[in-house]
């Protein structure tokens, strides 16, 4: 069997060489059987050569390749913002531990005793002291 694809003959390498000999399905079995089909999609599209298919075919694996980059680049910037979701959660807990430190310090001046004071309070009282001495 000969299949033409423009001009380009393809032979059937699988056909009997003598009459005794059957022939064998095999994978070039397989692809004259997708020449055959490829042909026939091509007659049955009056206008459609191998030029235009083989465009289309082109145009397909480049769209195929641009999305593939494009689920990469996706993929990266999926990994970097977990990254920094990560640090910030670090943060966060972080901050907690400080936070619950600084609890636990004035808990435990409280029941010592000692009266805190915010910070403010004692640079204003600083101030102040050191006012009246001027006066």
């Amino acid at each position: 069997m000969n299949v033409d694809l423009d001009g380009v003959q393809v032979e059937d390498i699988n056909a009997p060489n003598d009459e005794n000999q059957k022939p064998h399905v095999s994978a070039v079995d397989m692809q004259g059987t997708k020449l055959q089909k490829i042909q026939q999609a091509m007659n049955a599209r009056p206008g459609q050569g191998a030029k235009e298919l083989a465009k289309k075919f082109i145009q397909q694996e480049e769209d195929s390749f641009n999305l593939f980059k494009a689920v990469g680049q996706l993929k990266n910037q999926v990994e970097n913002t977990e990254m920094q979701l990560f640090e910030l959660q670090a943060q966060i807990d972080k901050m907690n531990l400080e936070e619950e430190d600084m609890r636990r310090a004035r808990a435990n001046q409280s029941a010592m005793g000692i009266a805190s004071k915010p910070k403010v309070f004692e640079l204003k009282e600083q101030k102040s002291q050191a006012e009246d001495s001027v006066k």
